[in-house]
């Protein structure tokens, strides 16, 4: 489906004015786990857990909770979100990543004049999240 050129042209903004905040300290809690986690030098963070045995093995979707705790940048608590995870069963022969920007396709995502030249003349990259797409990648 196409999207307006000035949805895109706001979509583009909110992914190019993006403030990294490194050293952040971060709560990560699911169930009866909680982490405390500090973000990398370009803000990302990462760690595992163990698969709760309270939480629902039968869906691969799972929402543990976020909590912004400090922060080098003023904020006002609570600062929350829910990550959104996927847990593959364990009959799982193989995983599709579907983030290929620029790694096997490109599409020039951290450009802003070529993202804006896309824009302007309103070409559009394959809807390489379909499930017809990810059949043509497997096949």
């Amino acid at each position: 489906m196409k999207m307006p050129f000035w949805d895109n042209l706001l979509n583009m903004y909110k992914r190019f004015n993006s403030h990294e905040i490194k050293g952040a300290r971060l709560q990560v809690s699911y169930h009866d786990q909680i982490k405390e986690l500090v973000t990398d030098e370009d803000g990302y963070f990462g760690d595992s857990i163990l698969f709760p045995k309270s939480a629902d093995n039968q869906t691969m979707w799972h929402f543990p909770k976020l909590e912004l705790l400090e922060s080098a940048v003023n904020f006002i608590p609570p600062v929350e979100a829910l990550a959104k995870v996927v847990v593959p069963p364990a009959t799982a022969k193989f995983g599709v990543i579907s983030d290929i920007d620029d790694t096997i396709l490109k599409t020039n995502a951290t450009s802003i004049l070529k993202q804006l030249c896309i824009l302007s003349q309103e070409m559009h990259i394959a809807d390489y999240h379909s499930p017809e797409f990810l059949r043509f990648i497997v096949l």
